[in-house]
């Protein structure tokens, strides 16, 4: 997951949807998935990696173990620097695509998985998803800095994570997965079993609000429960879940969730009414 950042209070855009998060919270990790394809905007490498003879196999590289051998280095046609990575050894069956398309001011970050044998077909499906990407766009499927205009796949898939300075270890969550056909289980349905089972012998579930919401035009559930263990501070739970609509990746299933302490209940509702409150989809096109 990158850790490029958004500014606290800017509104931005992930996927299918566009969000302002709460004052004082930051993004601290995200991540885009379409096509089978990771994609997000590719940060300049740390000065130290710059200075290699290579200036683009720093970020071809970038989050990579140091184990995966460097198994060729080229110029992917239409796109940009790429590079086959071994996993774990460089005649490994299995291998990673890297790649990094358009400029060097707006560059995004392509990777993607290809068994021997299959890396011609591979390297061509970066050529179609890199030339649908559109720096300064805010439609179609967002990343931080742009975004892909192609057909909806039900492959696309988002993560991001934000947090505060005021709530150390608190994390505010949104994760997004398209549908190929229709869910057949609703993970709030056993909420109170699941956090009961974290807790242990003696925690207990009181669930203080469930009911329908909208949240960019979808209609979930809104979720919270208050959650006790022995020995240490209740705390809140939120979570919002919309189901998905199957072939729809503009109504992909949603999750947000918070949790923090009980006594922090004013900043926990705060900050979830603006980012639900804030959550709109974008165009397609």
């Amino acid at each position: 997951m990158t850790t490029l950042s958004t500014a606290p209070g800017e509104a931005l855009c992930i996927g299918r949807f566009e969000l302002a998060l709460p004052a004082g919270w930051s993004v601290s990790g995200r991540s885009q998935h379409l096509y089978f394809t990771a994609a997000s905007d590719a940060p300049a490498p740390p000065t130290a990696m710059a200075a290699t003879g290579d200036p683009a196999l720093p970020l071809l590289r970038l989050g990579l173990s140091s184990r995966a051998p460097l198994a060729r280095r080229f110029e992917l046609e239409g796109v940009g620097p790429a590079a086959w990575f071994g996993l774990g050894a460089v005649d490994s069956v299995d291998r990673r695509l890297v790649a990094l398309a358009g400029t060097p001011a707006e560059r995004v970050r392509l990777e993607t998985m290809a068994t021997a044998g299959r890396e011609p077909a591979a390297e061509k499906g970066l050529r179609l998803i890199a030339a649908g990407y559109r720096p300064g766009l805010r439609r179609g499927f967002c990343l931080e800095r742009g975004a892909f205009v192609l057909e909806p796949t039900s492959t696309e898939r988002t993560e991001l994570v934000a947090q505060t300075p005021a709530l150390p270890g608190v994390k505010l969550s949104l994760d997004t997965h398209a549908l190929s056909k229709p869910a057949t289980e609703d993970p709030l349905a056993g909420a109170v079993a699941e956090l009961q089972a974290l807790g242990g012998q003696g925690s207990t579930v009181k669930v203080v609000l469930q009911a329908p919401r909208t949240v960019a035009g979808l209609a979930g559930t809104d979720w919270r429960a208050e959650f006790s263990v022995p020995g240490s501070p209740p705390r809140l739970v939120y979570r919002f879940h919309f189901p998905g609509l199957a072939k729809q990746a503009a109504a992909p299933a949603i999750m947000i969730a918070l949790d923090l302490p009980l006594a922090q209940r004013a900043q926990g509702d705060a900050a979830w009414e603006q980012l639900l409150g804030s959550m709109q989809a974008v165009p397609a096109r």
